[in-house]
């Protein structure tokens, strides 16, 4: 199932991006580390996920109406059949080869609800990495924040090298100016590590811009107030629905029988746990939602005004 931890555990997955950097207990916080589960590449997997889940339901569609569709047009077709065409999306017994070593069929379960939220996660991803790239430059507007990066954004490749995100480039540049010498002690590669730590907010406000655009099927210069209005009010419809995931995801342990049977009462099972109106971490992310909900308003506002 596509997306299942987001569906069912995001209690986990907010909560482990808030943990993992109070356990940071390093001295040296030279070389720079991404705990947040959205980031450059973790948005790339979401983004080449999408044209997997568009031809396997394609091909899908097409075995179902005993149709053939070229290969070029499958893609365009998945789209509009996820976009558009959810009931009949969810009557598709819709298969993907490669996934799993074995003779069964790999079926994908919610293909339809998985590709809707990924796509909602890239639009989220992108408006949070400008509002916060906006903040932290002083820019007095979210079309002045646009301005700073290119014309035409493109969304590179990244890896995770050692725990510090950087674009394939630089990787291969380190590579390179190892090769020929440039590069010759281990002071020297950790003094690159740094310099892309300093660069990492924009070059990963410039990624979730490019991703932004490309899932909204918009390019910069297309971009009007009514498109920026548009993905800022459906970023806010994802942040709330995460933070109401994150909720019910959590009330599940309080529910589910089978940690309930170690207790003999409720009253018992909260002196261990604690009650849930108690959570703090819900209230945080709570306080965090009203927060971001005032925030996209004000940026609203700003852009009718401008």
């Amino acid at each position: 199932m596509p997306g299942y931890w987001f569906f069912y555990n995001m209690y986990a997955l907010a909560r482990n991006a808030g943990k993992y950097v109070l356990r940071d207990k390093r001295t040296d916080k030279t070389q720079s580390l991404e705990y947040d589960f959205l980031a450059p590449d973790s948005i790339n997997e979401i983004m080449d996920t999408l044209p997997l889940l568009e031809i396997a339901t394609a091909k899908a569609w097409a075995l179902q109406q005993n149709k053939k569709l070229p290969v070029a047009s499958l893609r365009k077709k998945g789209g509009q059949l996820l976009q558009n065409e959810k009931d009949i999306v969810a009557g598709l017994e819709v298969l993907v080869e490669g996934f799993e070593n074995a003779y069964r069929k790999t079926q994908l379960l919610k293909v339809a609800e998985a590709y809707t939220l990924f796509r909602d996660l890239v639009i989220y991803y992108g408006v949070t990495q400008l509002l916060a790239f906006m903040e932290k430059t002083g820019a007095s507007s979210l079309l002045q924040t646009a301005k700073a990066f290119a014309d035409k954004p493109a969304r590179e490749a990244w890896s995770n090298i050692g725990g510090q995100l950087m674009p394939q480039r630089s990787v291969k540049s380190l590579v390179r100016s190892i090769h020929n010498g440039k590069i010759n002690g281990w002071d020297e590669v950790h003094a690159f590590y740094v310099k892309e730590g300093e660069r990492y907010e924009r070059e990963k406000t410039a990624h979730a811009f490019a991703a932004l655009l490309e899932v909204a099927g918009l390019t910069k210069a297309g971009m009007t107030k009514k498109n920026w209005t548009s993905l800022l009010e459906q970023a806010l419809a994802t942040k709330r629905w995460m933070t109401n995931g994150t909720a019910e995801s959590r009330a599940k342990d309080y529910s589910n029988p089978f940690r309930l049977m170690v207790y003999d009462t409720e009253k018992e099972m909260e002196k261990v746990i604690g009650a849930f109106k108690d959570n703090a971490f819900i209230k945080q992310m709570n306080a965090d939602m009203t927060s971001f909900e005032k925030r996209i308003k004000q940026v609203i506002r700003d852009l009718n005004n401008a």
